[in-house]
């Protein structure tokens, strides 16, 4: 008996291409053949010795009125390569997690007649999925409140989350016992106006020194390379412990110390901070698409699981007051932990359901 092949696309962005590594590696746990697809942007951020075949396409965008004709013709060898590869391979299903790299096989995909799922992110539905909700199998959404739903069978609306990395799940368990009383805080950007961060938590460091002169503070935070060295250097001058990285291939482990998490409020980083329970700060990015920061935020902040500042009105006095409230509050801060913990689904096993009943045509 043949093995069933997936085809499973996202890229563009780590939050576009996670949710698909997550689900290529449930589907080849239970004995599927995966194929996973993503562009050149997001080579960097695949993991090493995955079990599963990754086939990276190049999908270029246009910089202004006259450049189009780059992006249309990479759009055509993208469309030609995948409509190659499923030719080859006859997948059962093919499932976007969105991303530049997901519309050339979506499009791949109508052509072949091949059944596709959509999984959206975002706490709004972008253009893409929405359109294509009317052709698909399934649309996957990340949040309760999400708007800009298409009109569309409800049953094939399904609520998932977003599928997490089977090395977080793995250190779900592990937890860094304190050795003493120190307040961490962790901080990471995203990769939409994350530089703000660097200049206003050493700012903020300094008036929560001055408020709580007997609080002893540790901070994690992550940065552009180029920032390293001067937070270093600002975080001592300060008298405050420091973890400051670029990167942390290790990022589970400093979820896991971090008392209070401030961070902007990408998808992917709210499902974070639901699968660790993190007790965090959002500065939703006021620029991103369709204000979708701010949603993805308020779907947190509704269930008092969460904080949130704007970012027109943050300061580093008003950022160190509410730290101080929340550490000093600890009824609302076991409060946000339980209501995280309430929104904590297994993303996994509710997509890998649907996928069976899709391929096995029982829906």
């Amino acid at each position: 008996m043949h093995k069933k092949v997936i085809i499973v696309t996202g890229g563009g962005t780590g939050g576009h291409l996670m949710p698909a590594i997550s689900i290529c590696e449930e589907l080849h746990k239970q004995n599927f053949v995966t194929i996973l697809i993503t562009d050149k942007r997001c080579e960097n951020y695949l993991p090493k010795d995955l079990d599963f075949k990754v086939v990276i396409i190049e999908v270029a965008r246009a910089n202004g009125i006259f450049s189009y004709y780059k992006p249309i013709i990479t759009g055509i060898k993208s469309l030609i390569s995948i409509l190659c590869l499923i030719r080859k391979t006859k997948p059962q299903l093919v499932i976007a997690c969105g991303g530049y790299s997901s519309l050339p096989v979506l499009l791949a995909s109508i052509i072949a007649r091949v059944k596709f799922a959509l999984h959206e992110q975002n706490a709004v539905i972008g253009t893409v999925n929405y359109l294509l909700s009317y052709l698909s199998q399934r649309l996957f959404i990340s949040f309760i409140h999400t708007i800009n739903l298409p009109l569309i069978d409800s049953k094939k609306i399904i609520l998932t989350g977003i599928p997490i990395l089977e090395s977080h799940n793995k250190d779900t368990e592990f937890f860094m016992k304190k050795k003493s009383d120190i307040i961490t805080i962790m901080c990471t950007g995203g990769s939409q106006g994350a530089s703000i961060f660097d200049e206003l938590l050493p700012k903020t460091m300094e008036v929560l020194v001055s408020k709580l002169p007997e609080t002893k503070f540790n901070i994690i935070q992550q940065v552009r390379r180029a920032d390293c060295d001067h937070l270093v250097k600002r975080y001592k001058e300060i008298g405050v412990n420091a973890d400051v990285s670029k990167f942390y291939h290790n990022i589970s482990e400093k979820y896991l110390c971090a008392d209070i998490f401030i961070s902007r409020s990408g998808a992917g980083t709210v499902n974070e901070i639901i699968h660790y329970a993190l007790s965090a700060i959002l500065v939703p990015y006021p620029h991103a698409k369709n204000n979708h920061q701010m949603h993805n935020a308020m779907n947190l902040v509704e269930f008092r699981a969460a904080w949130l500042i704007k970012q027109e009105k943050i300061s580093p006095e008003i950022l160190a007051t509410k730290i101080q409230e929340i550490l000093e509050d600890k009824d609302a801060l076991l409060y946000a932990q339980n209501q995280l913990k309430k929104l904590q689904i297994d993303s996994r096993k509710i997509i890998t359901q649907e996928i069976h009943k899709i391929i096995d045509k029982t829906s």
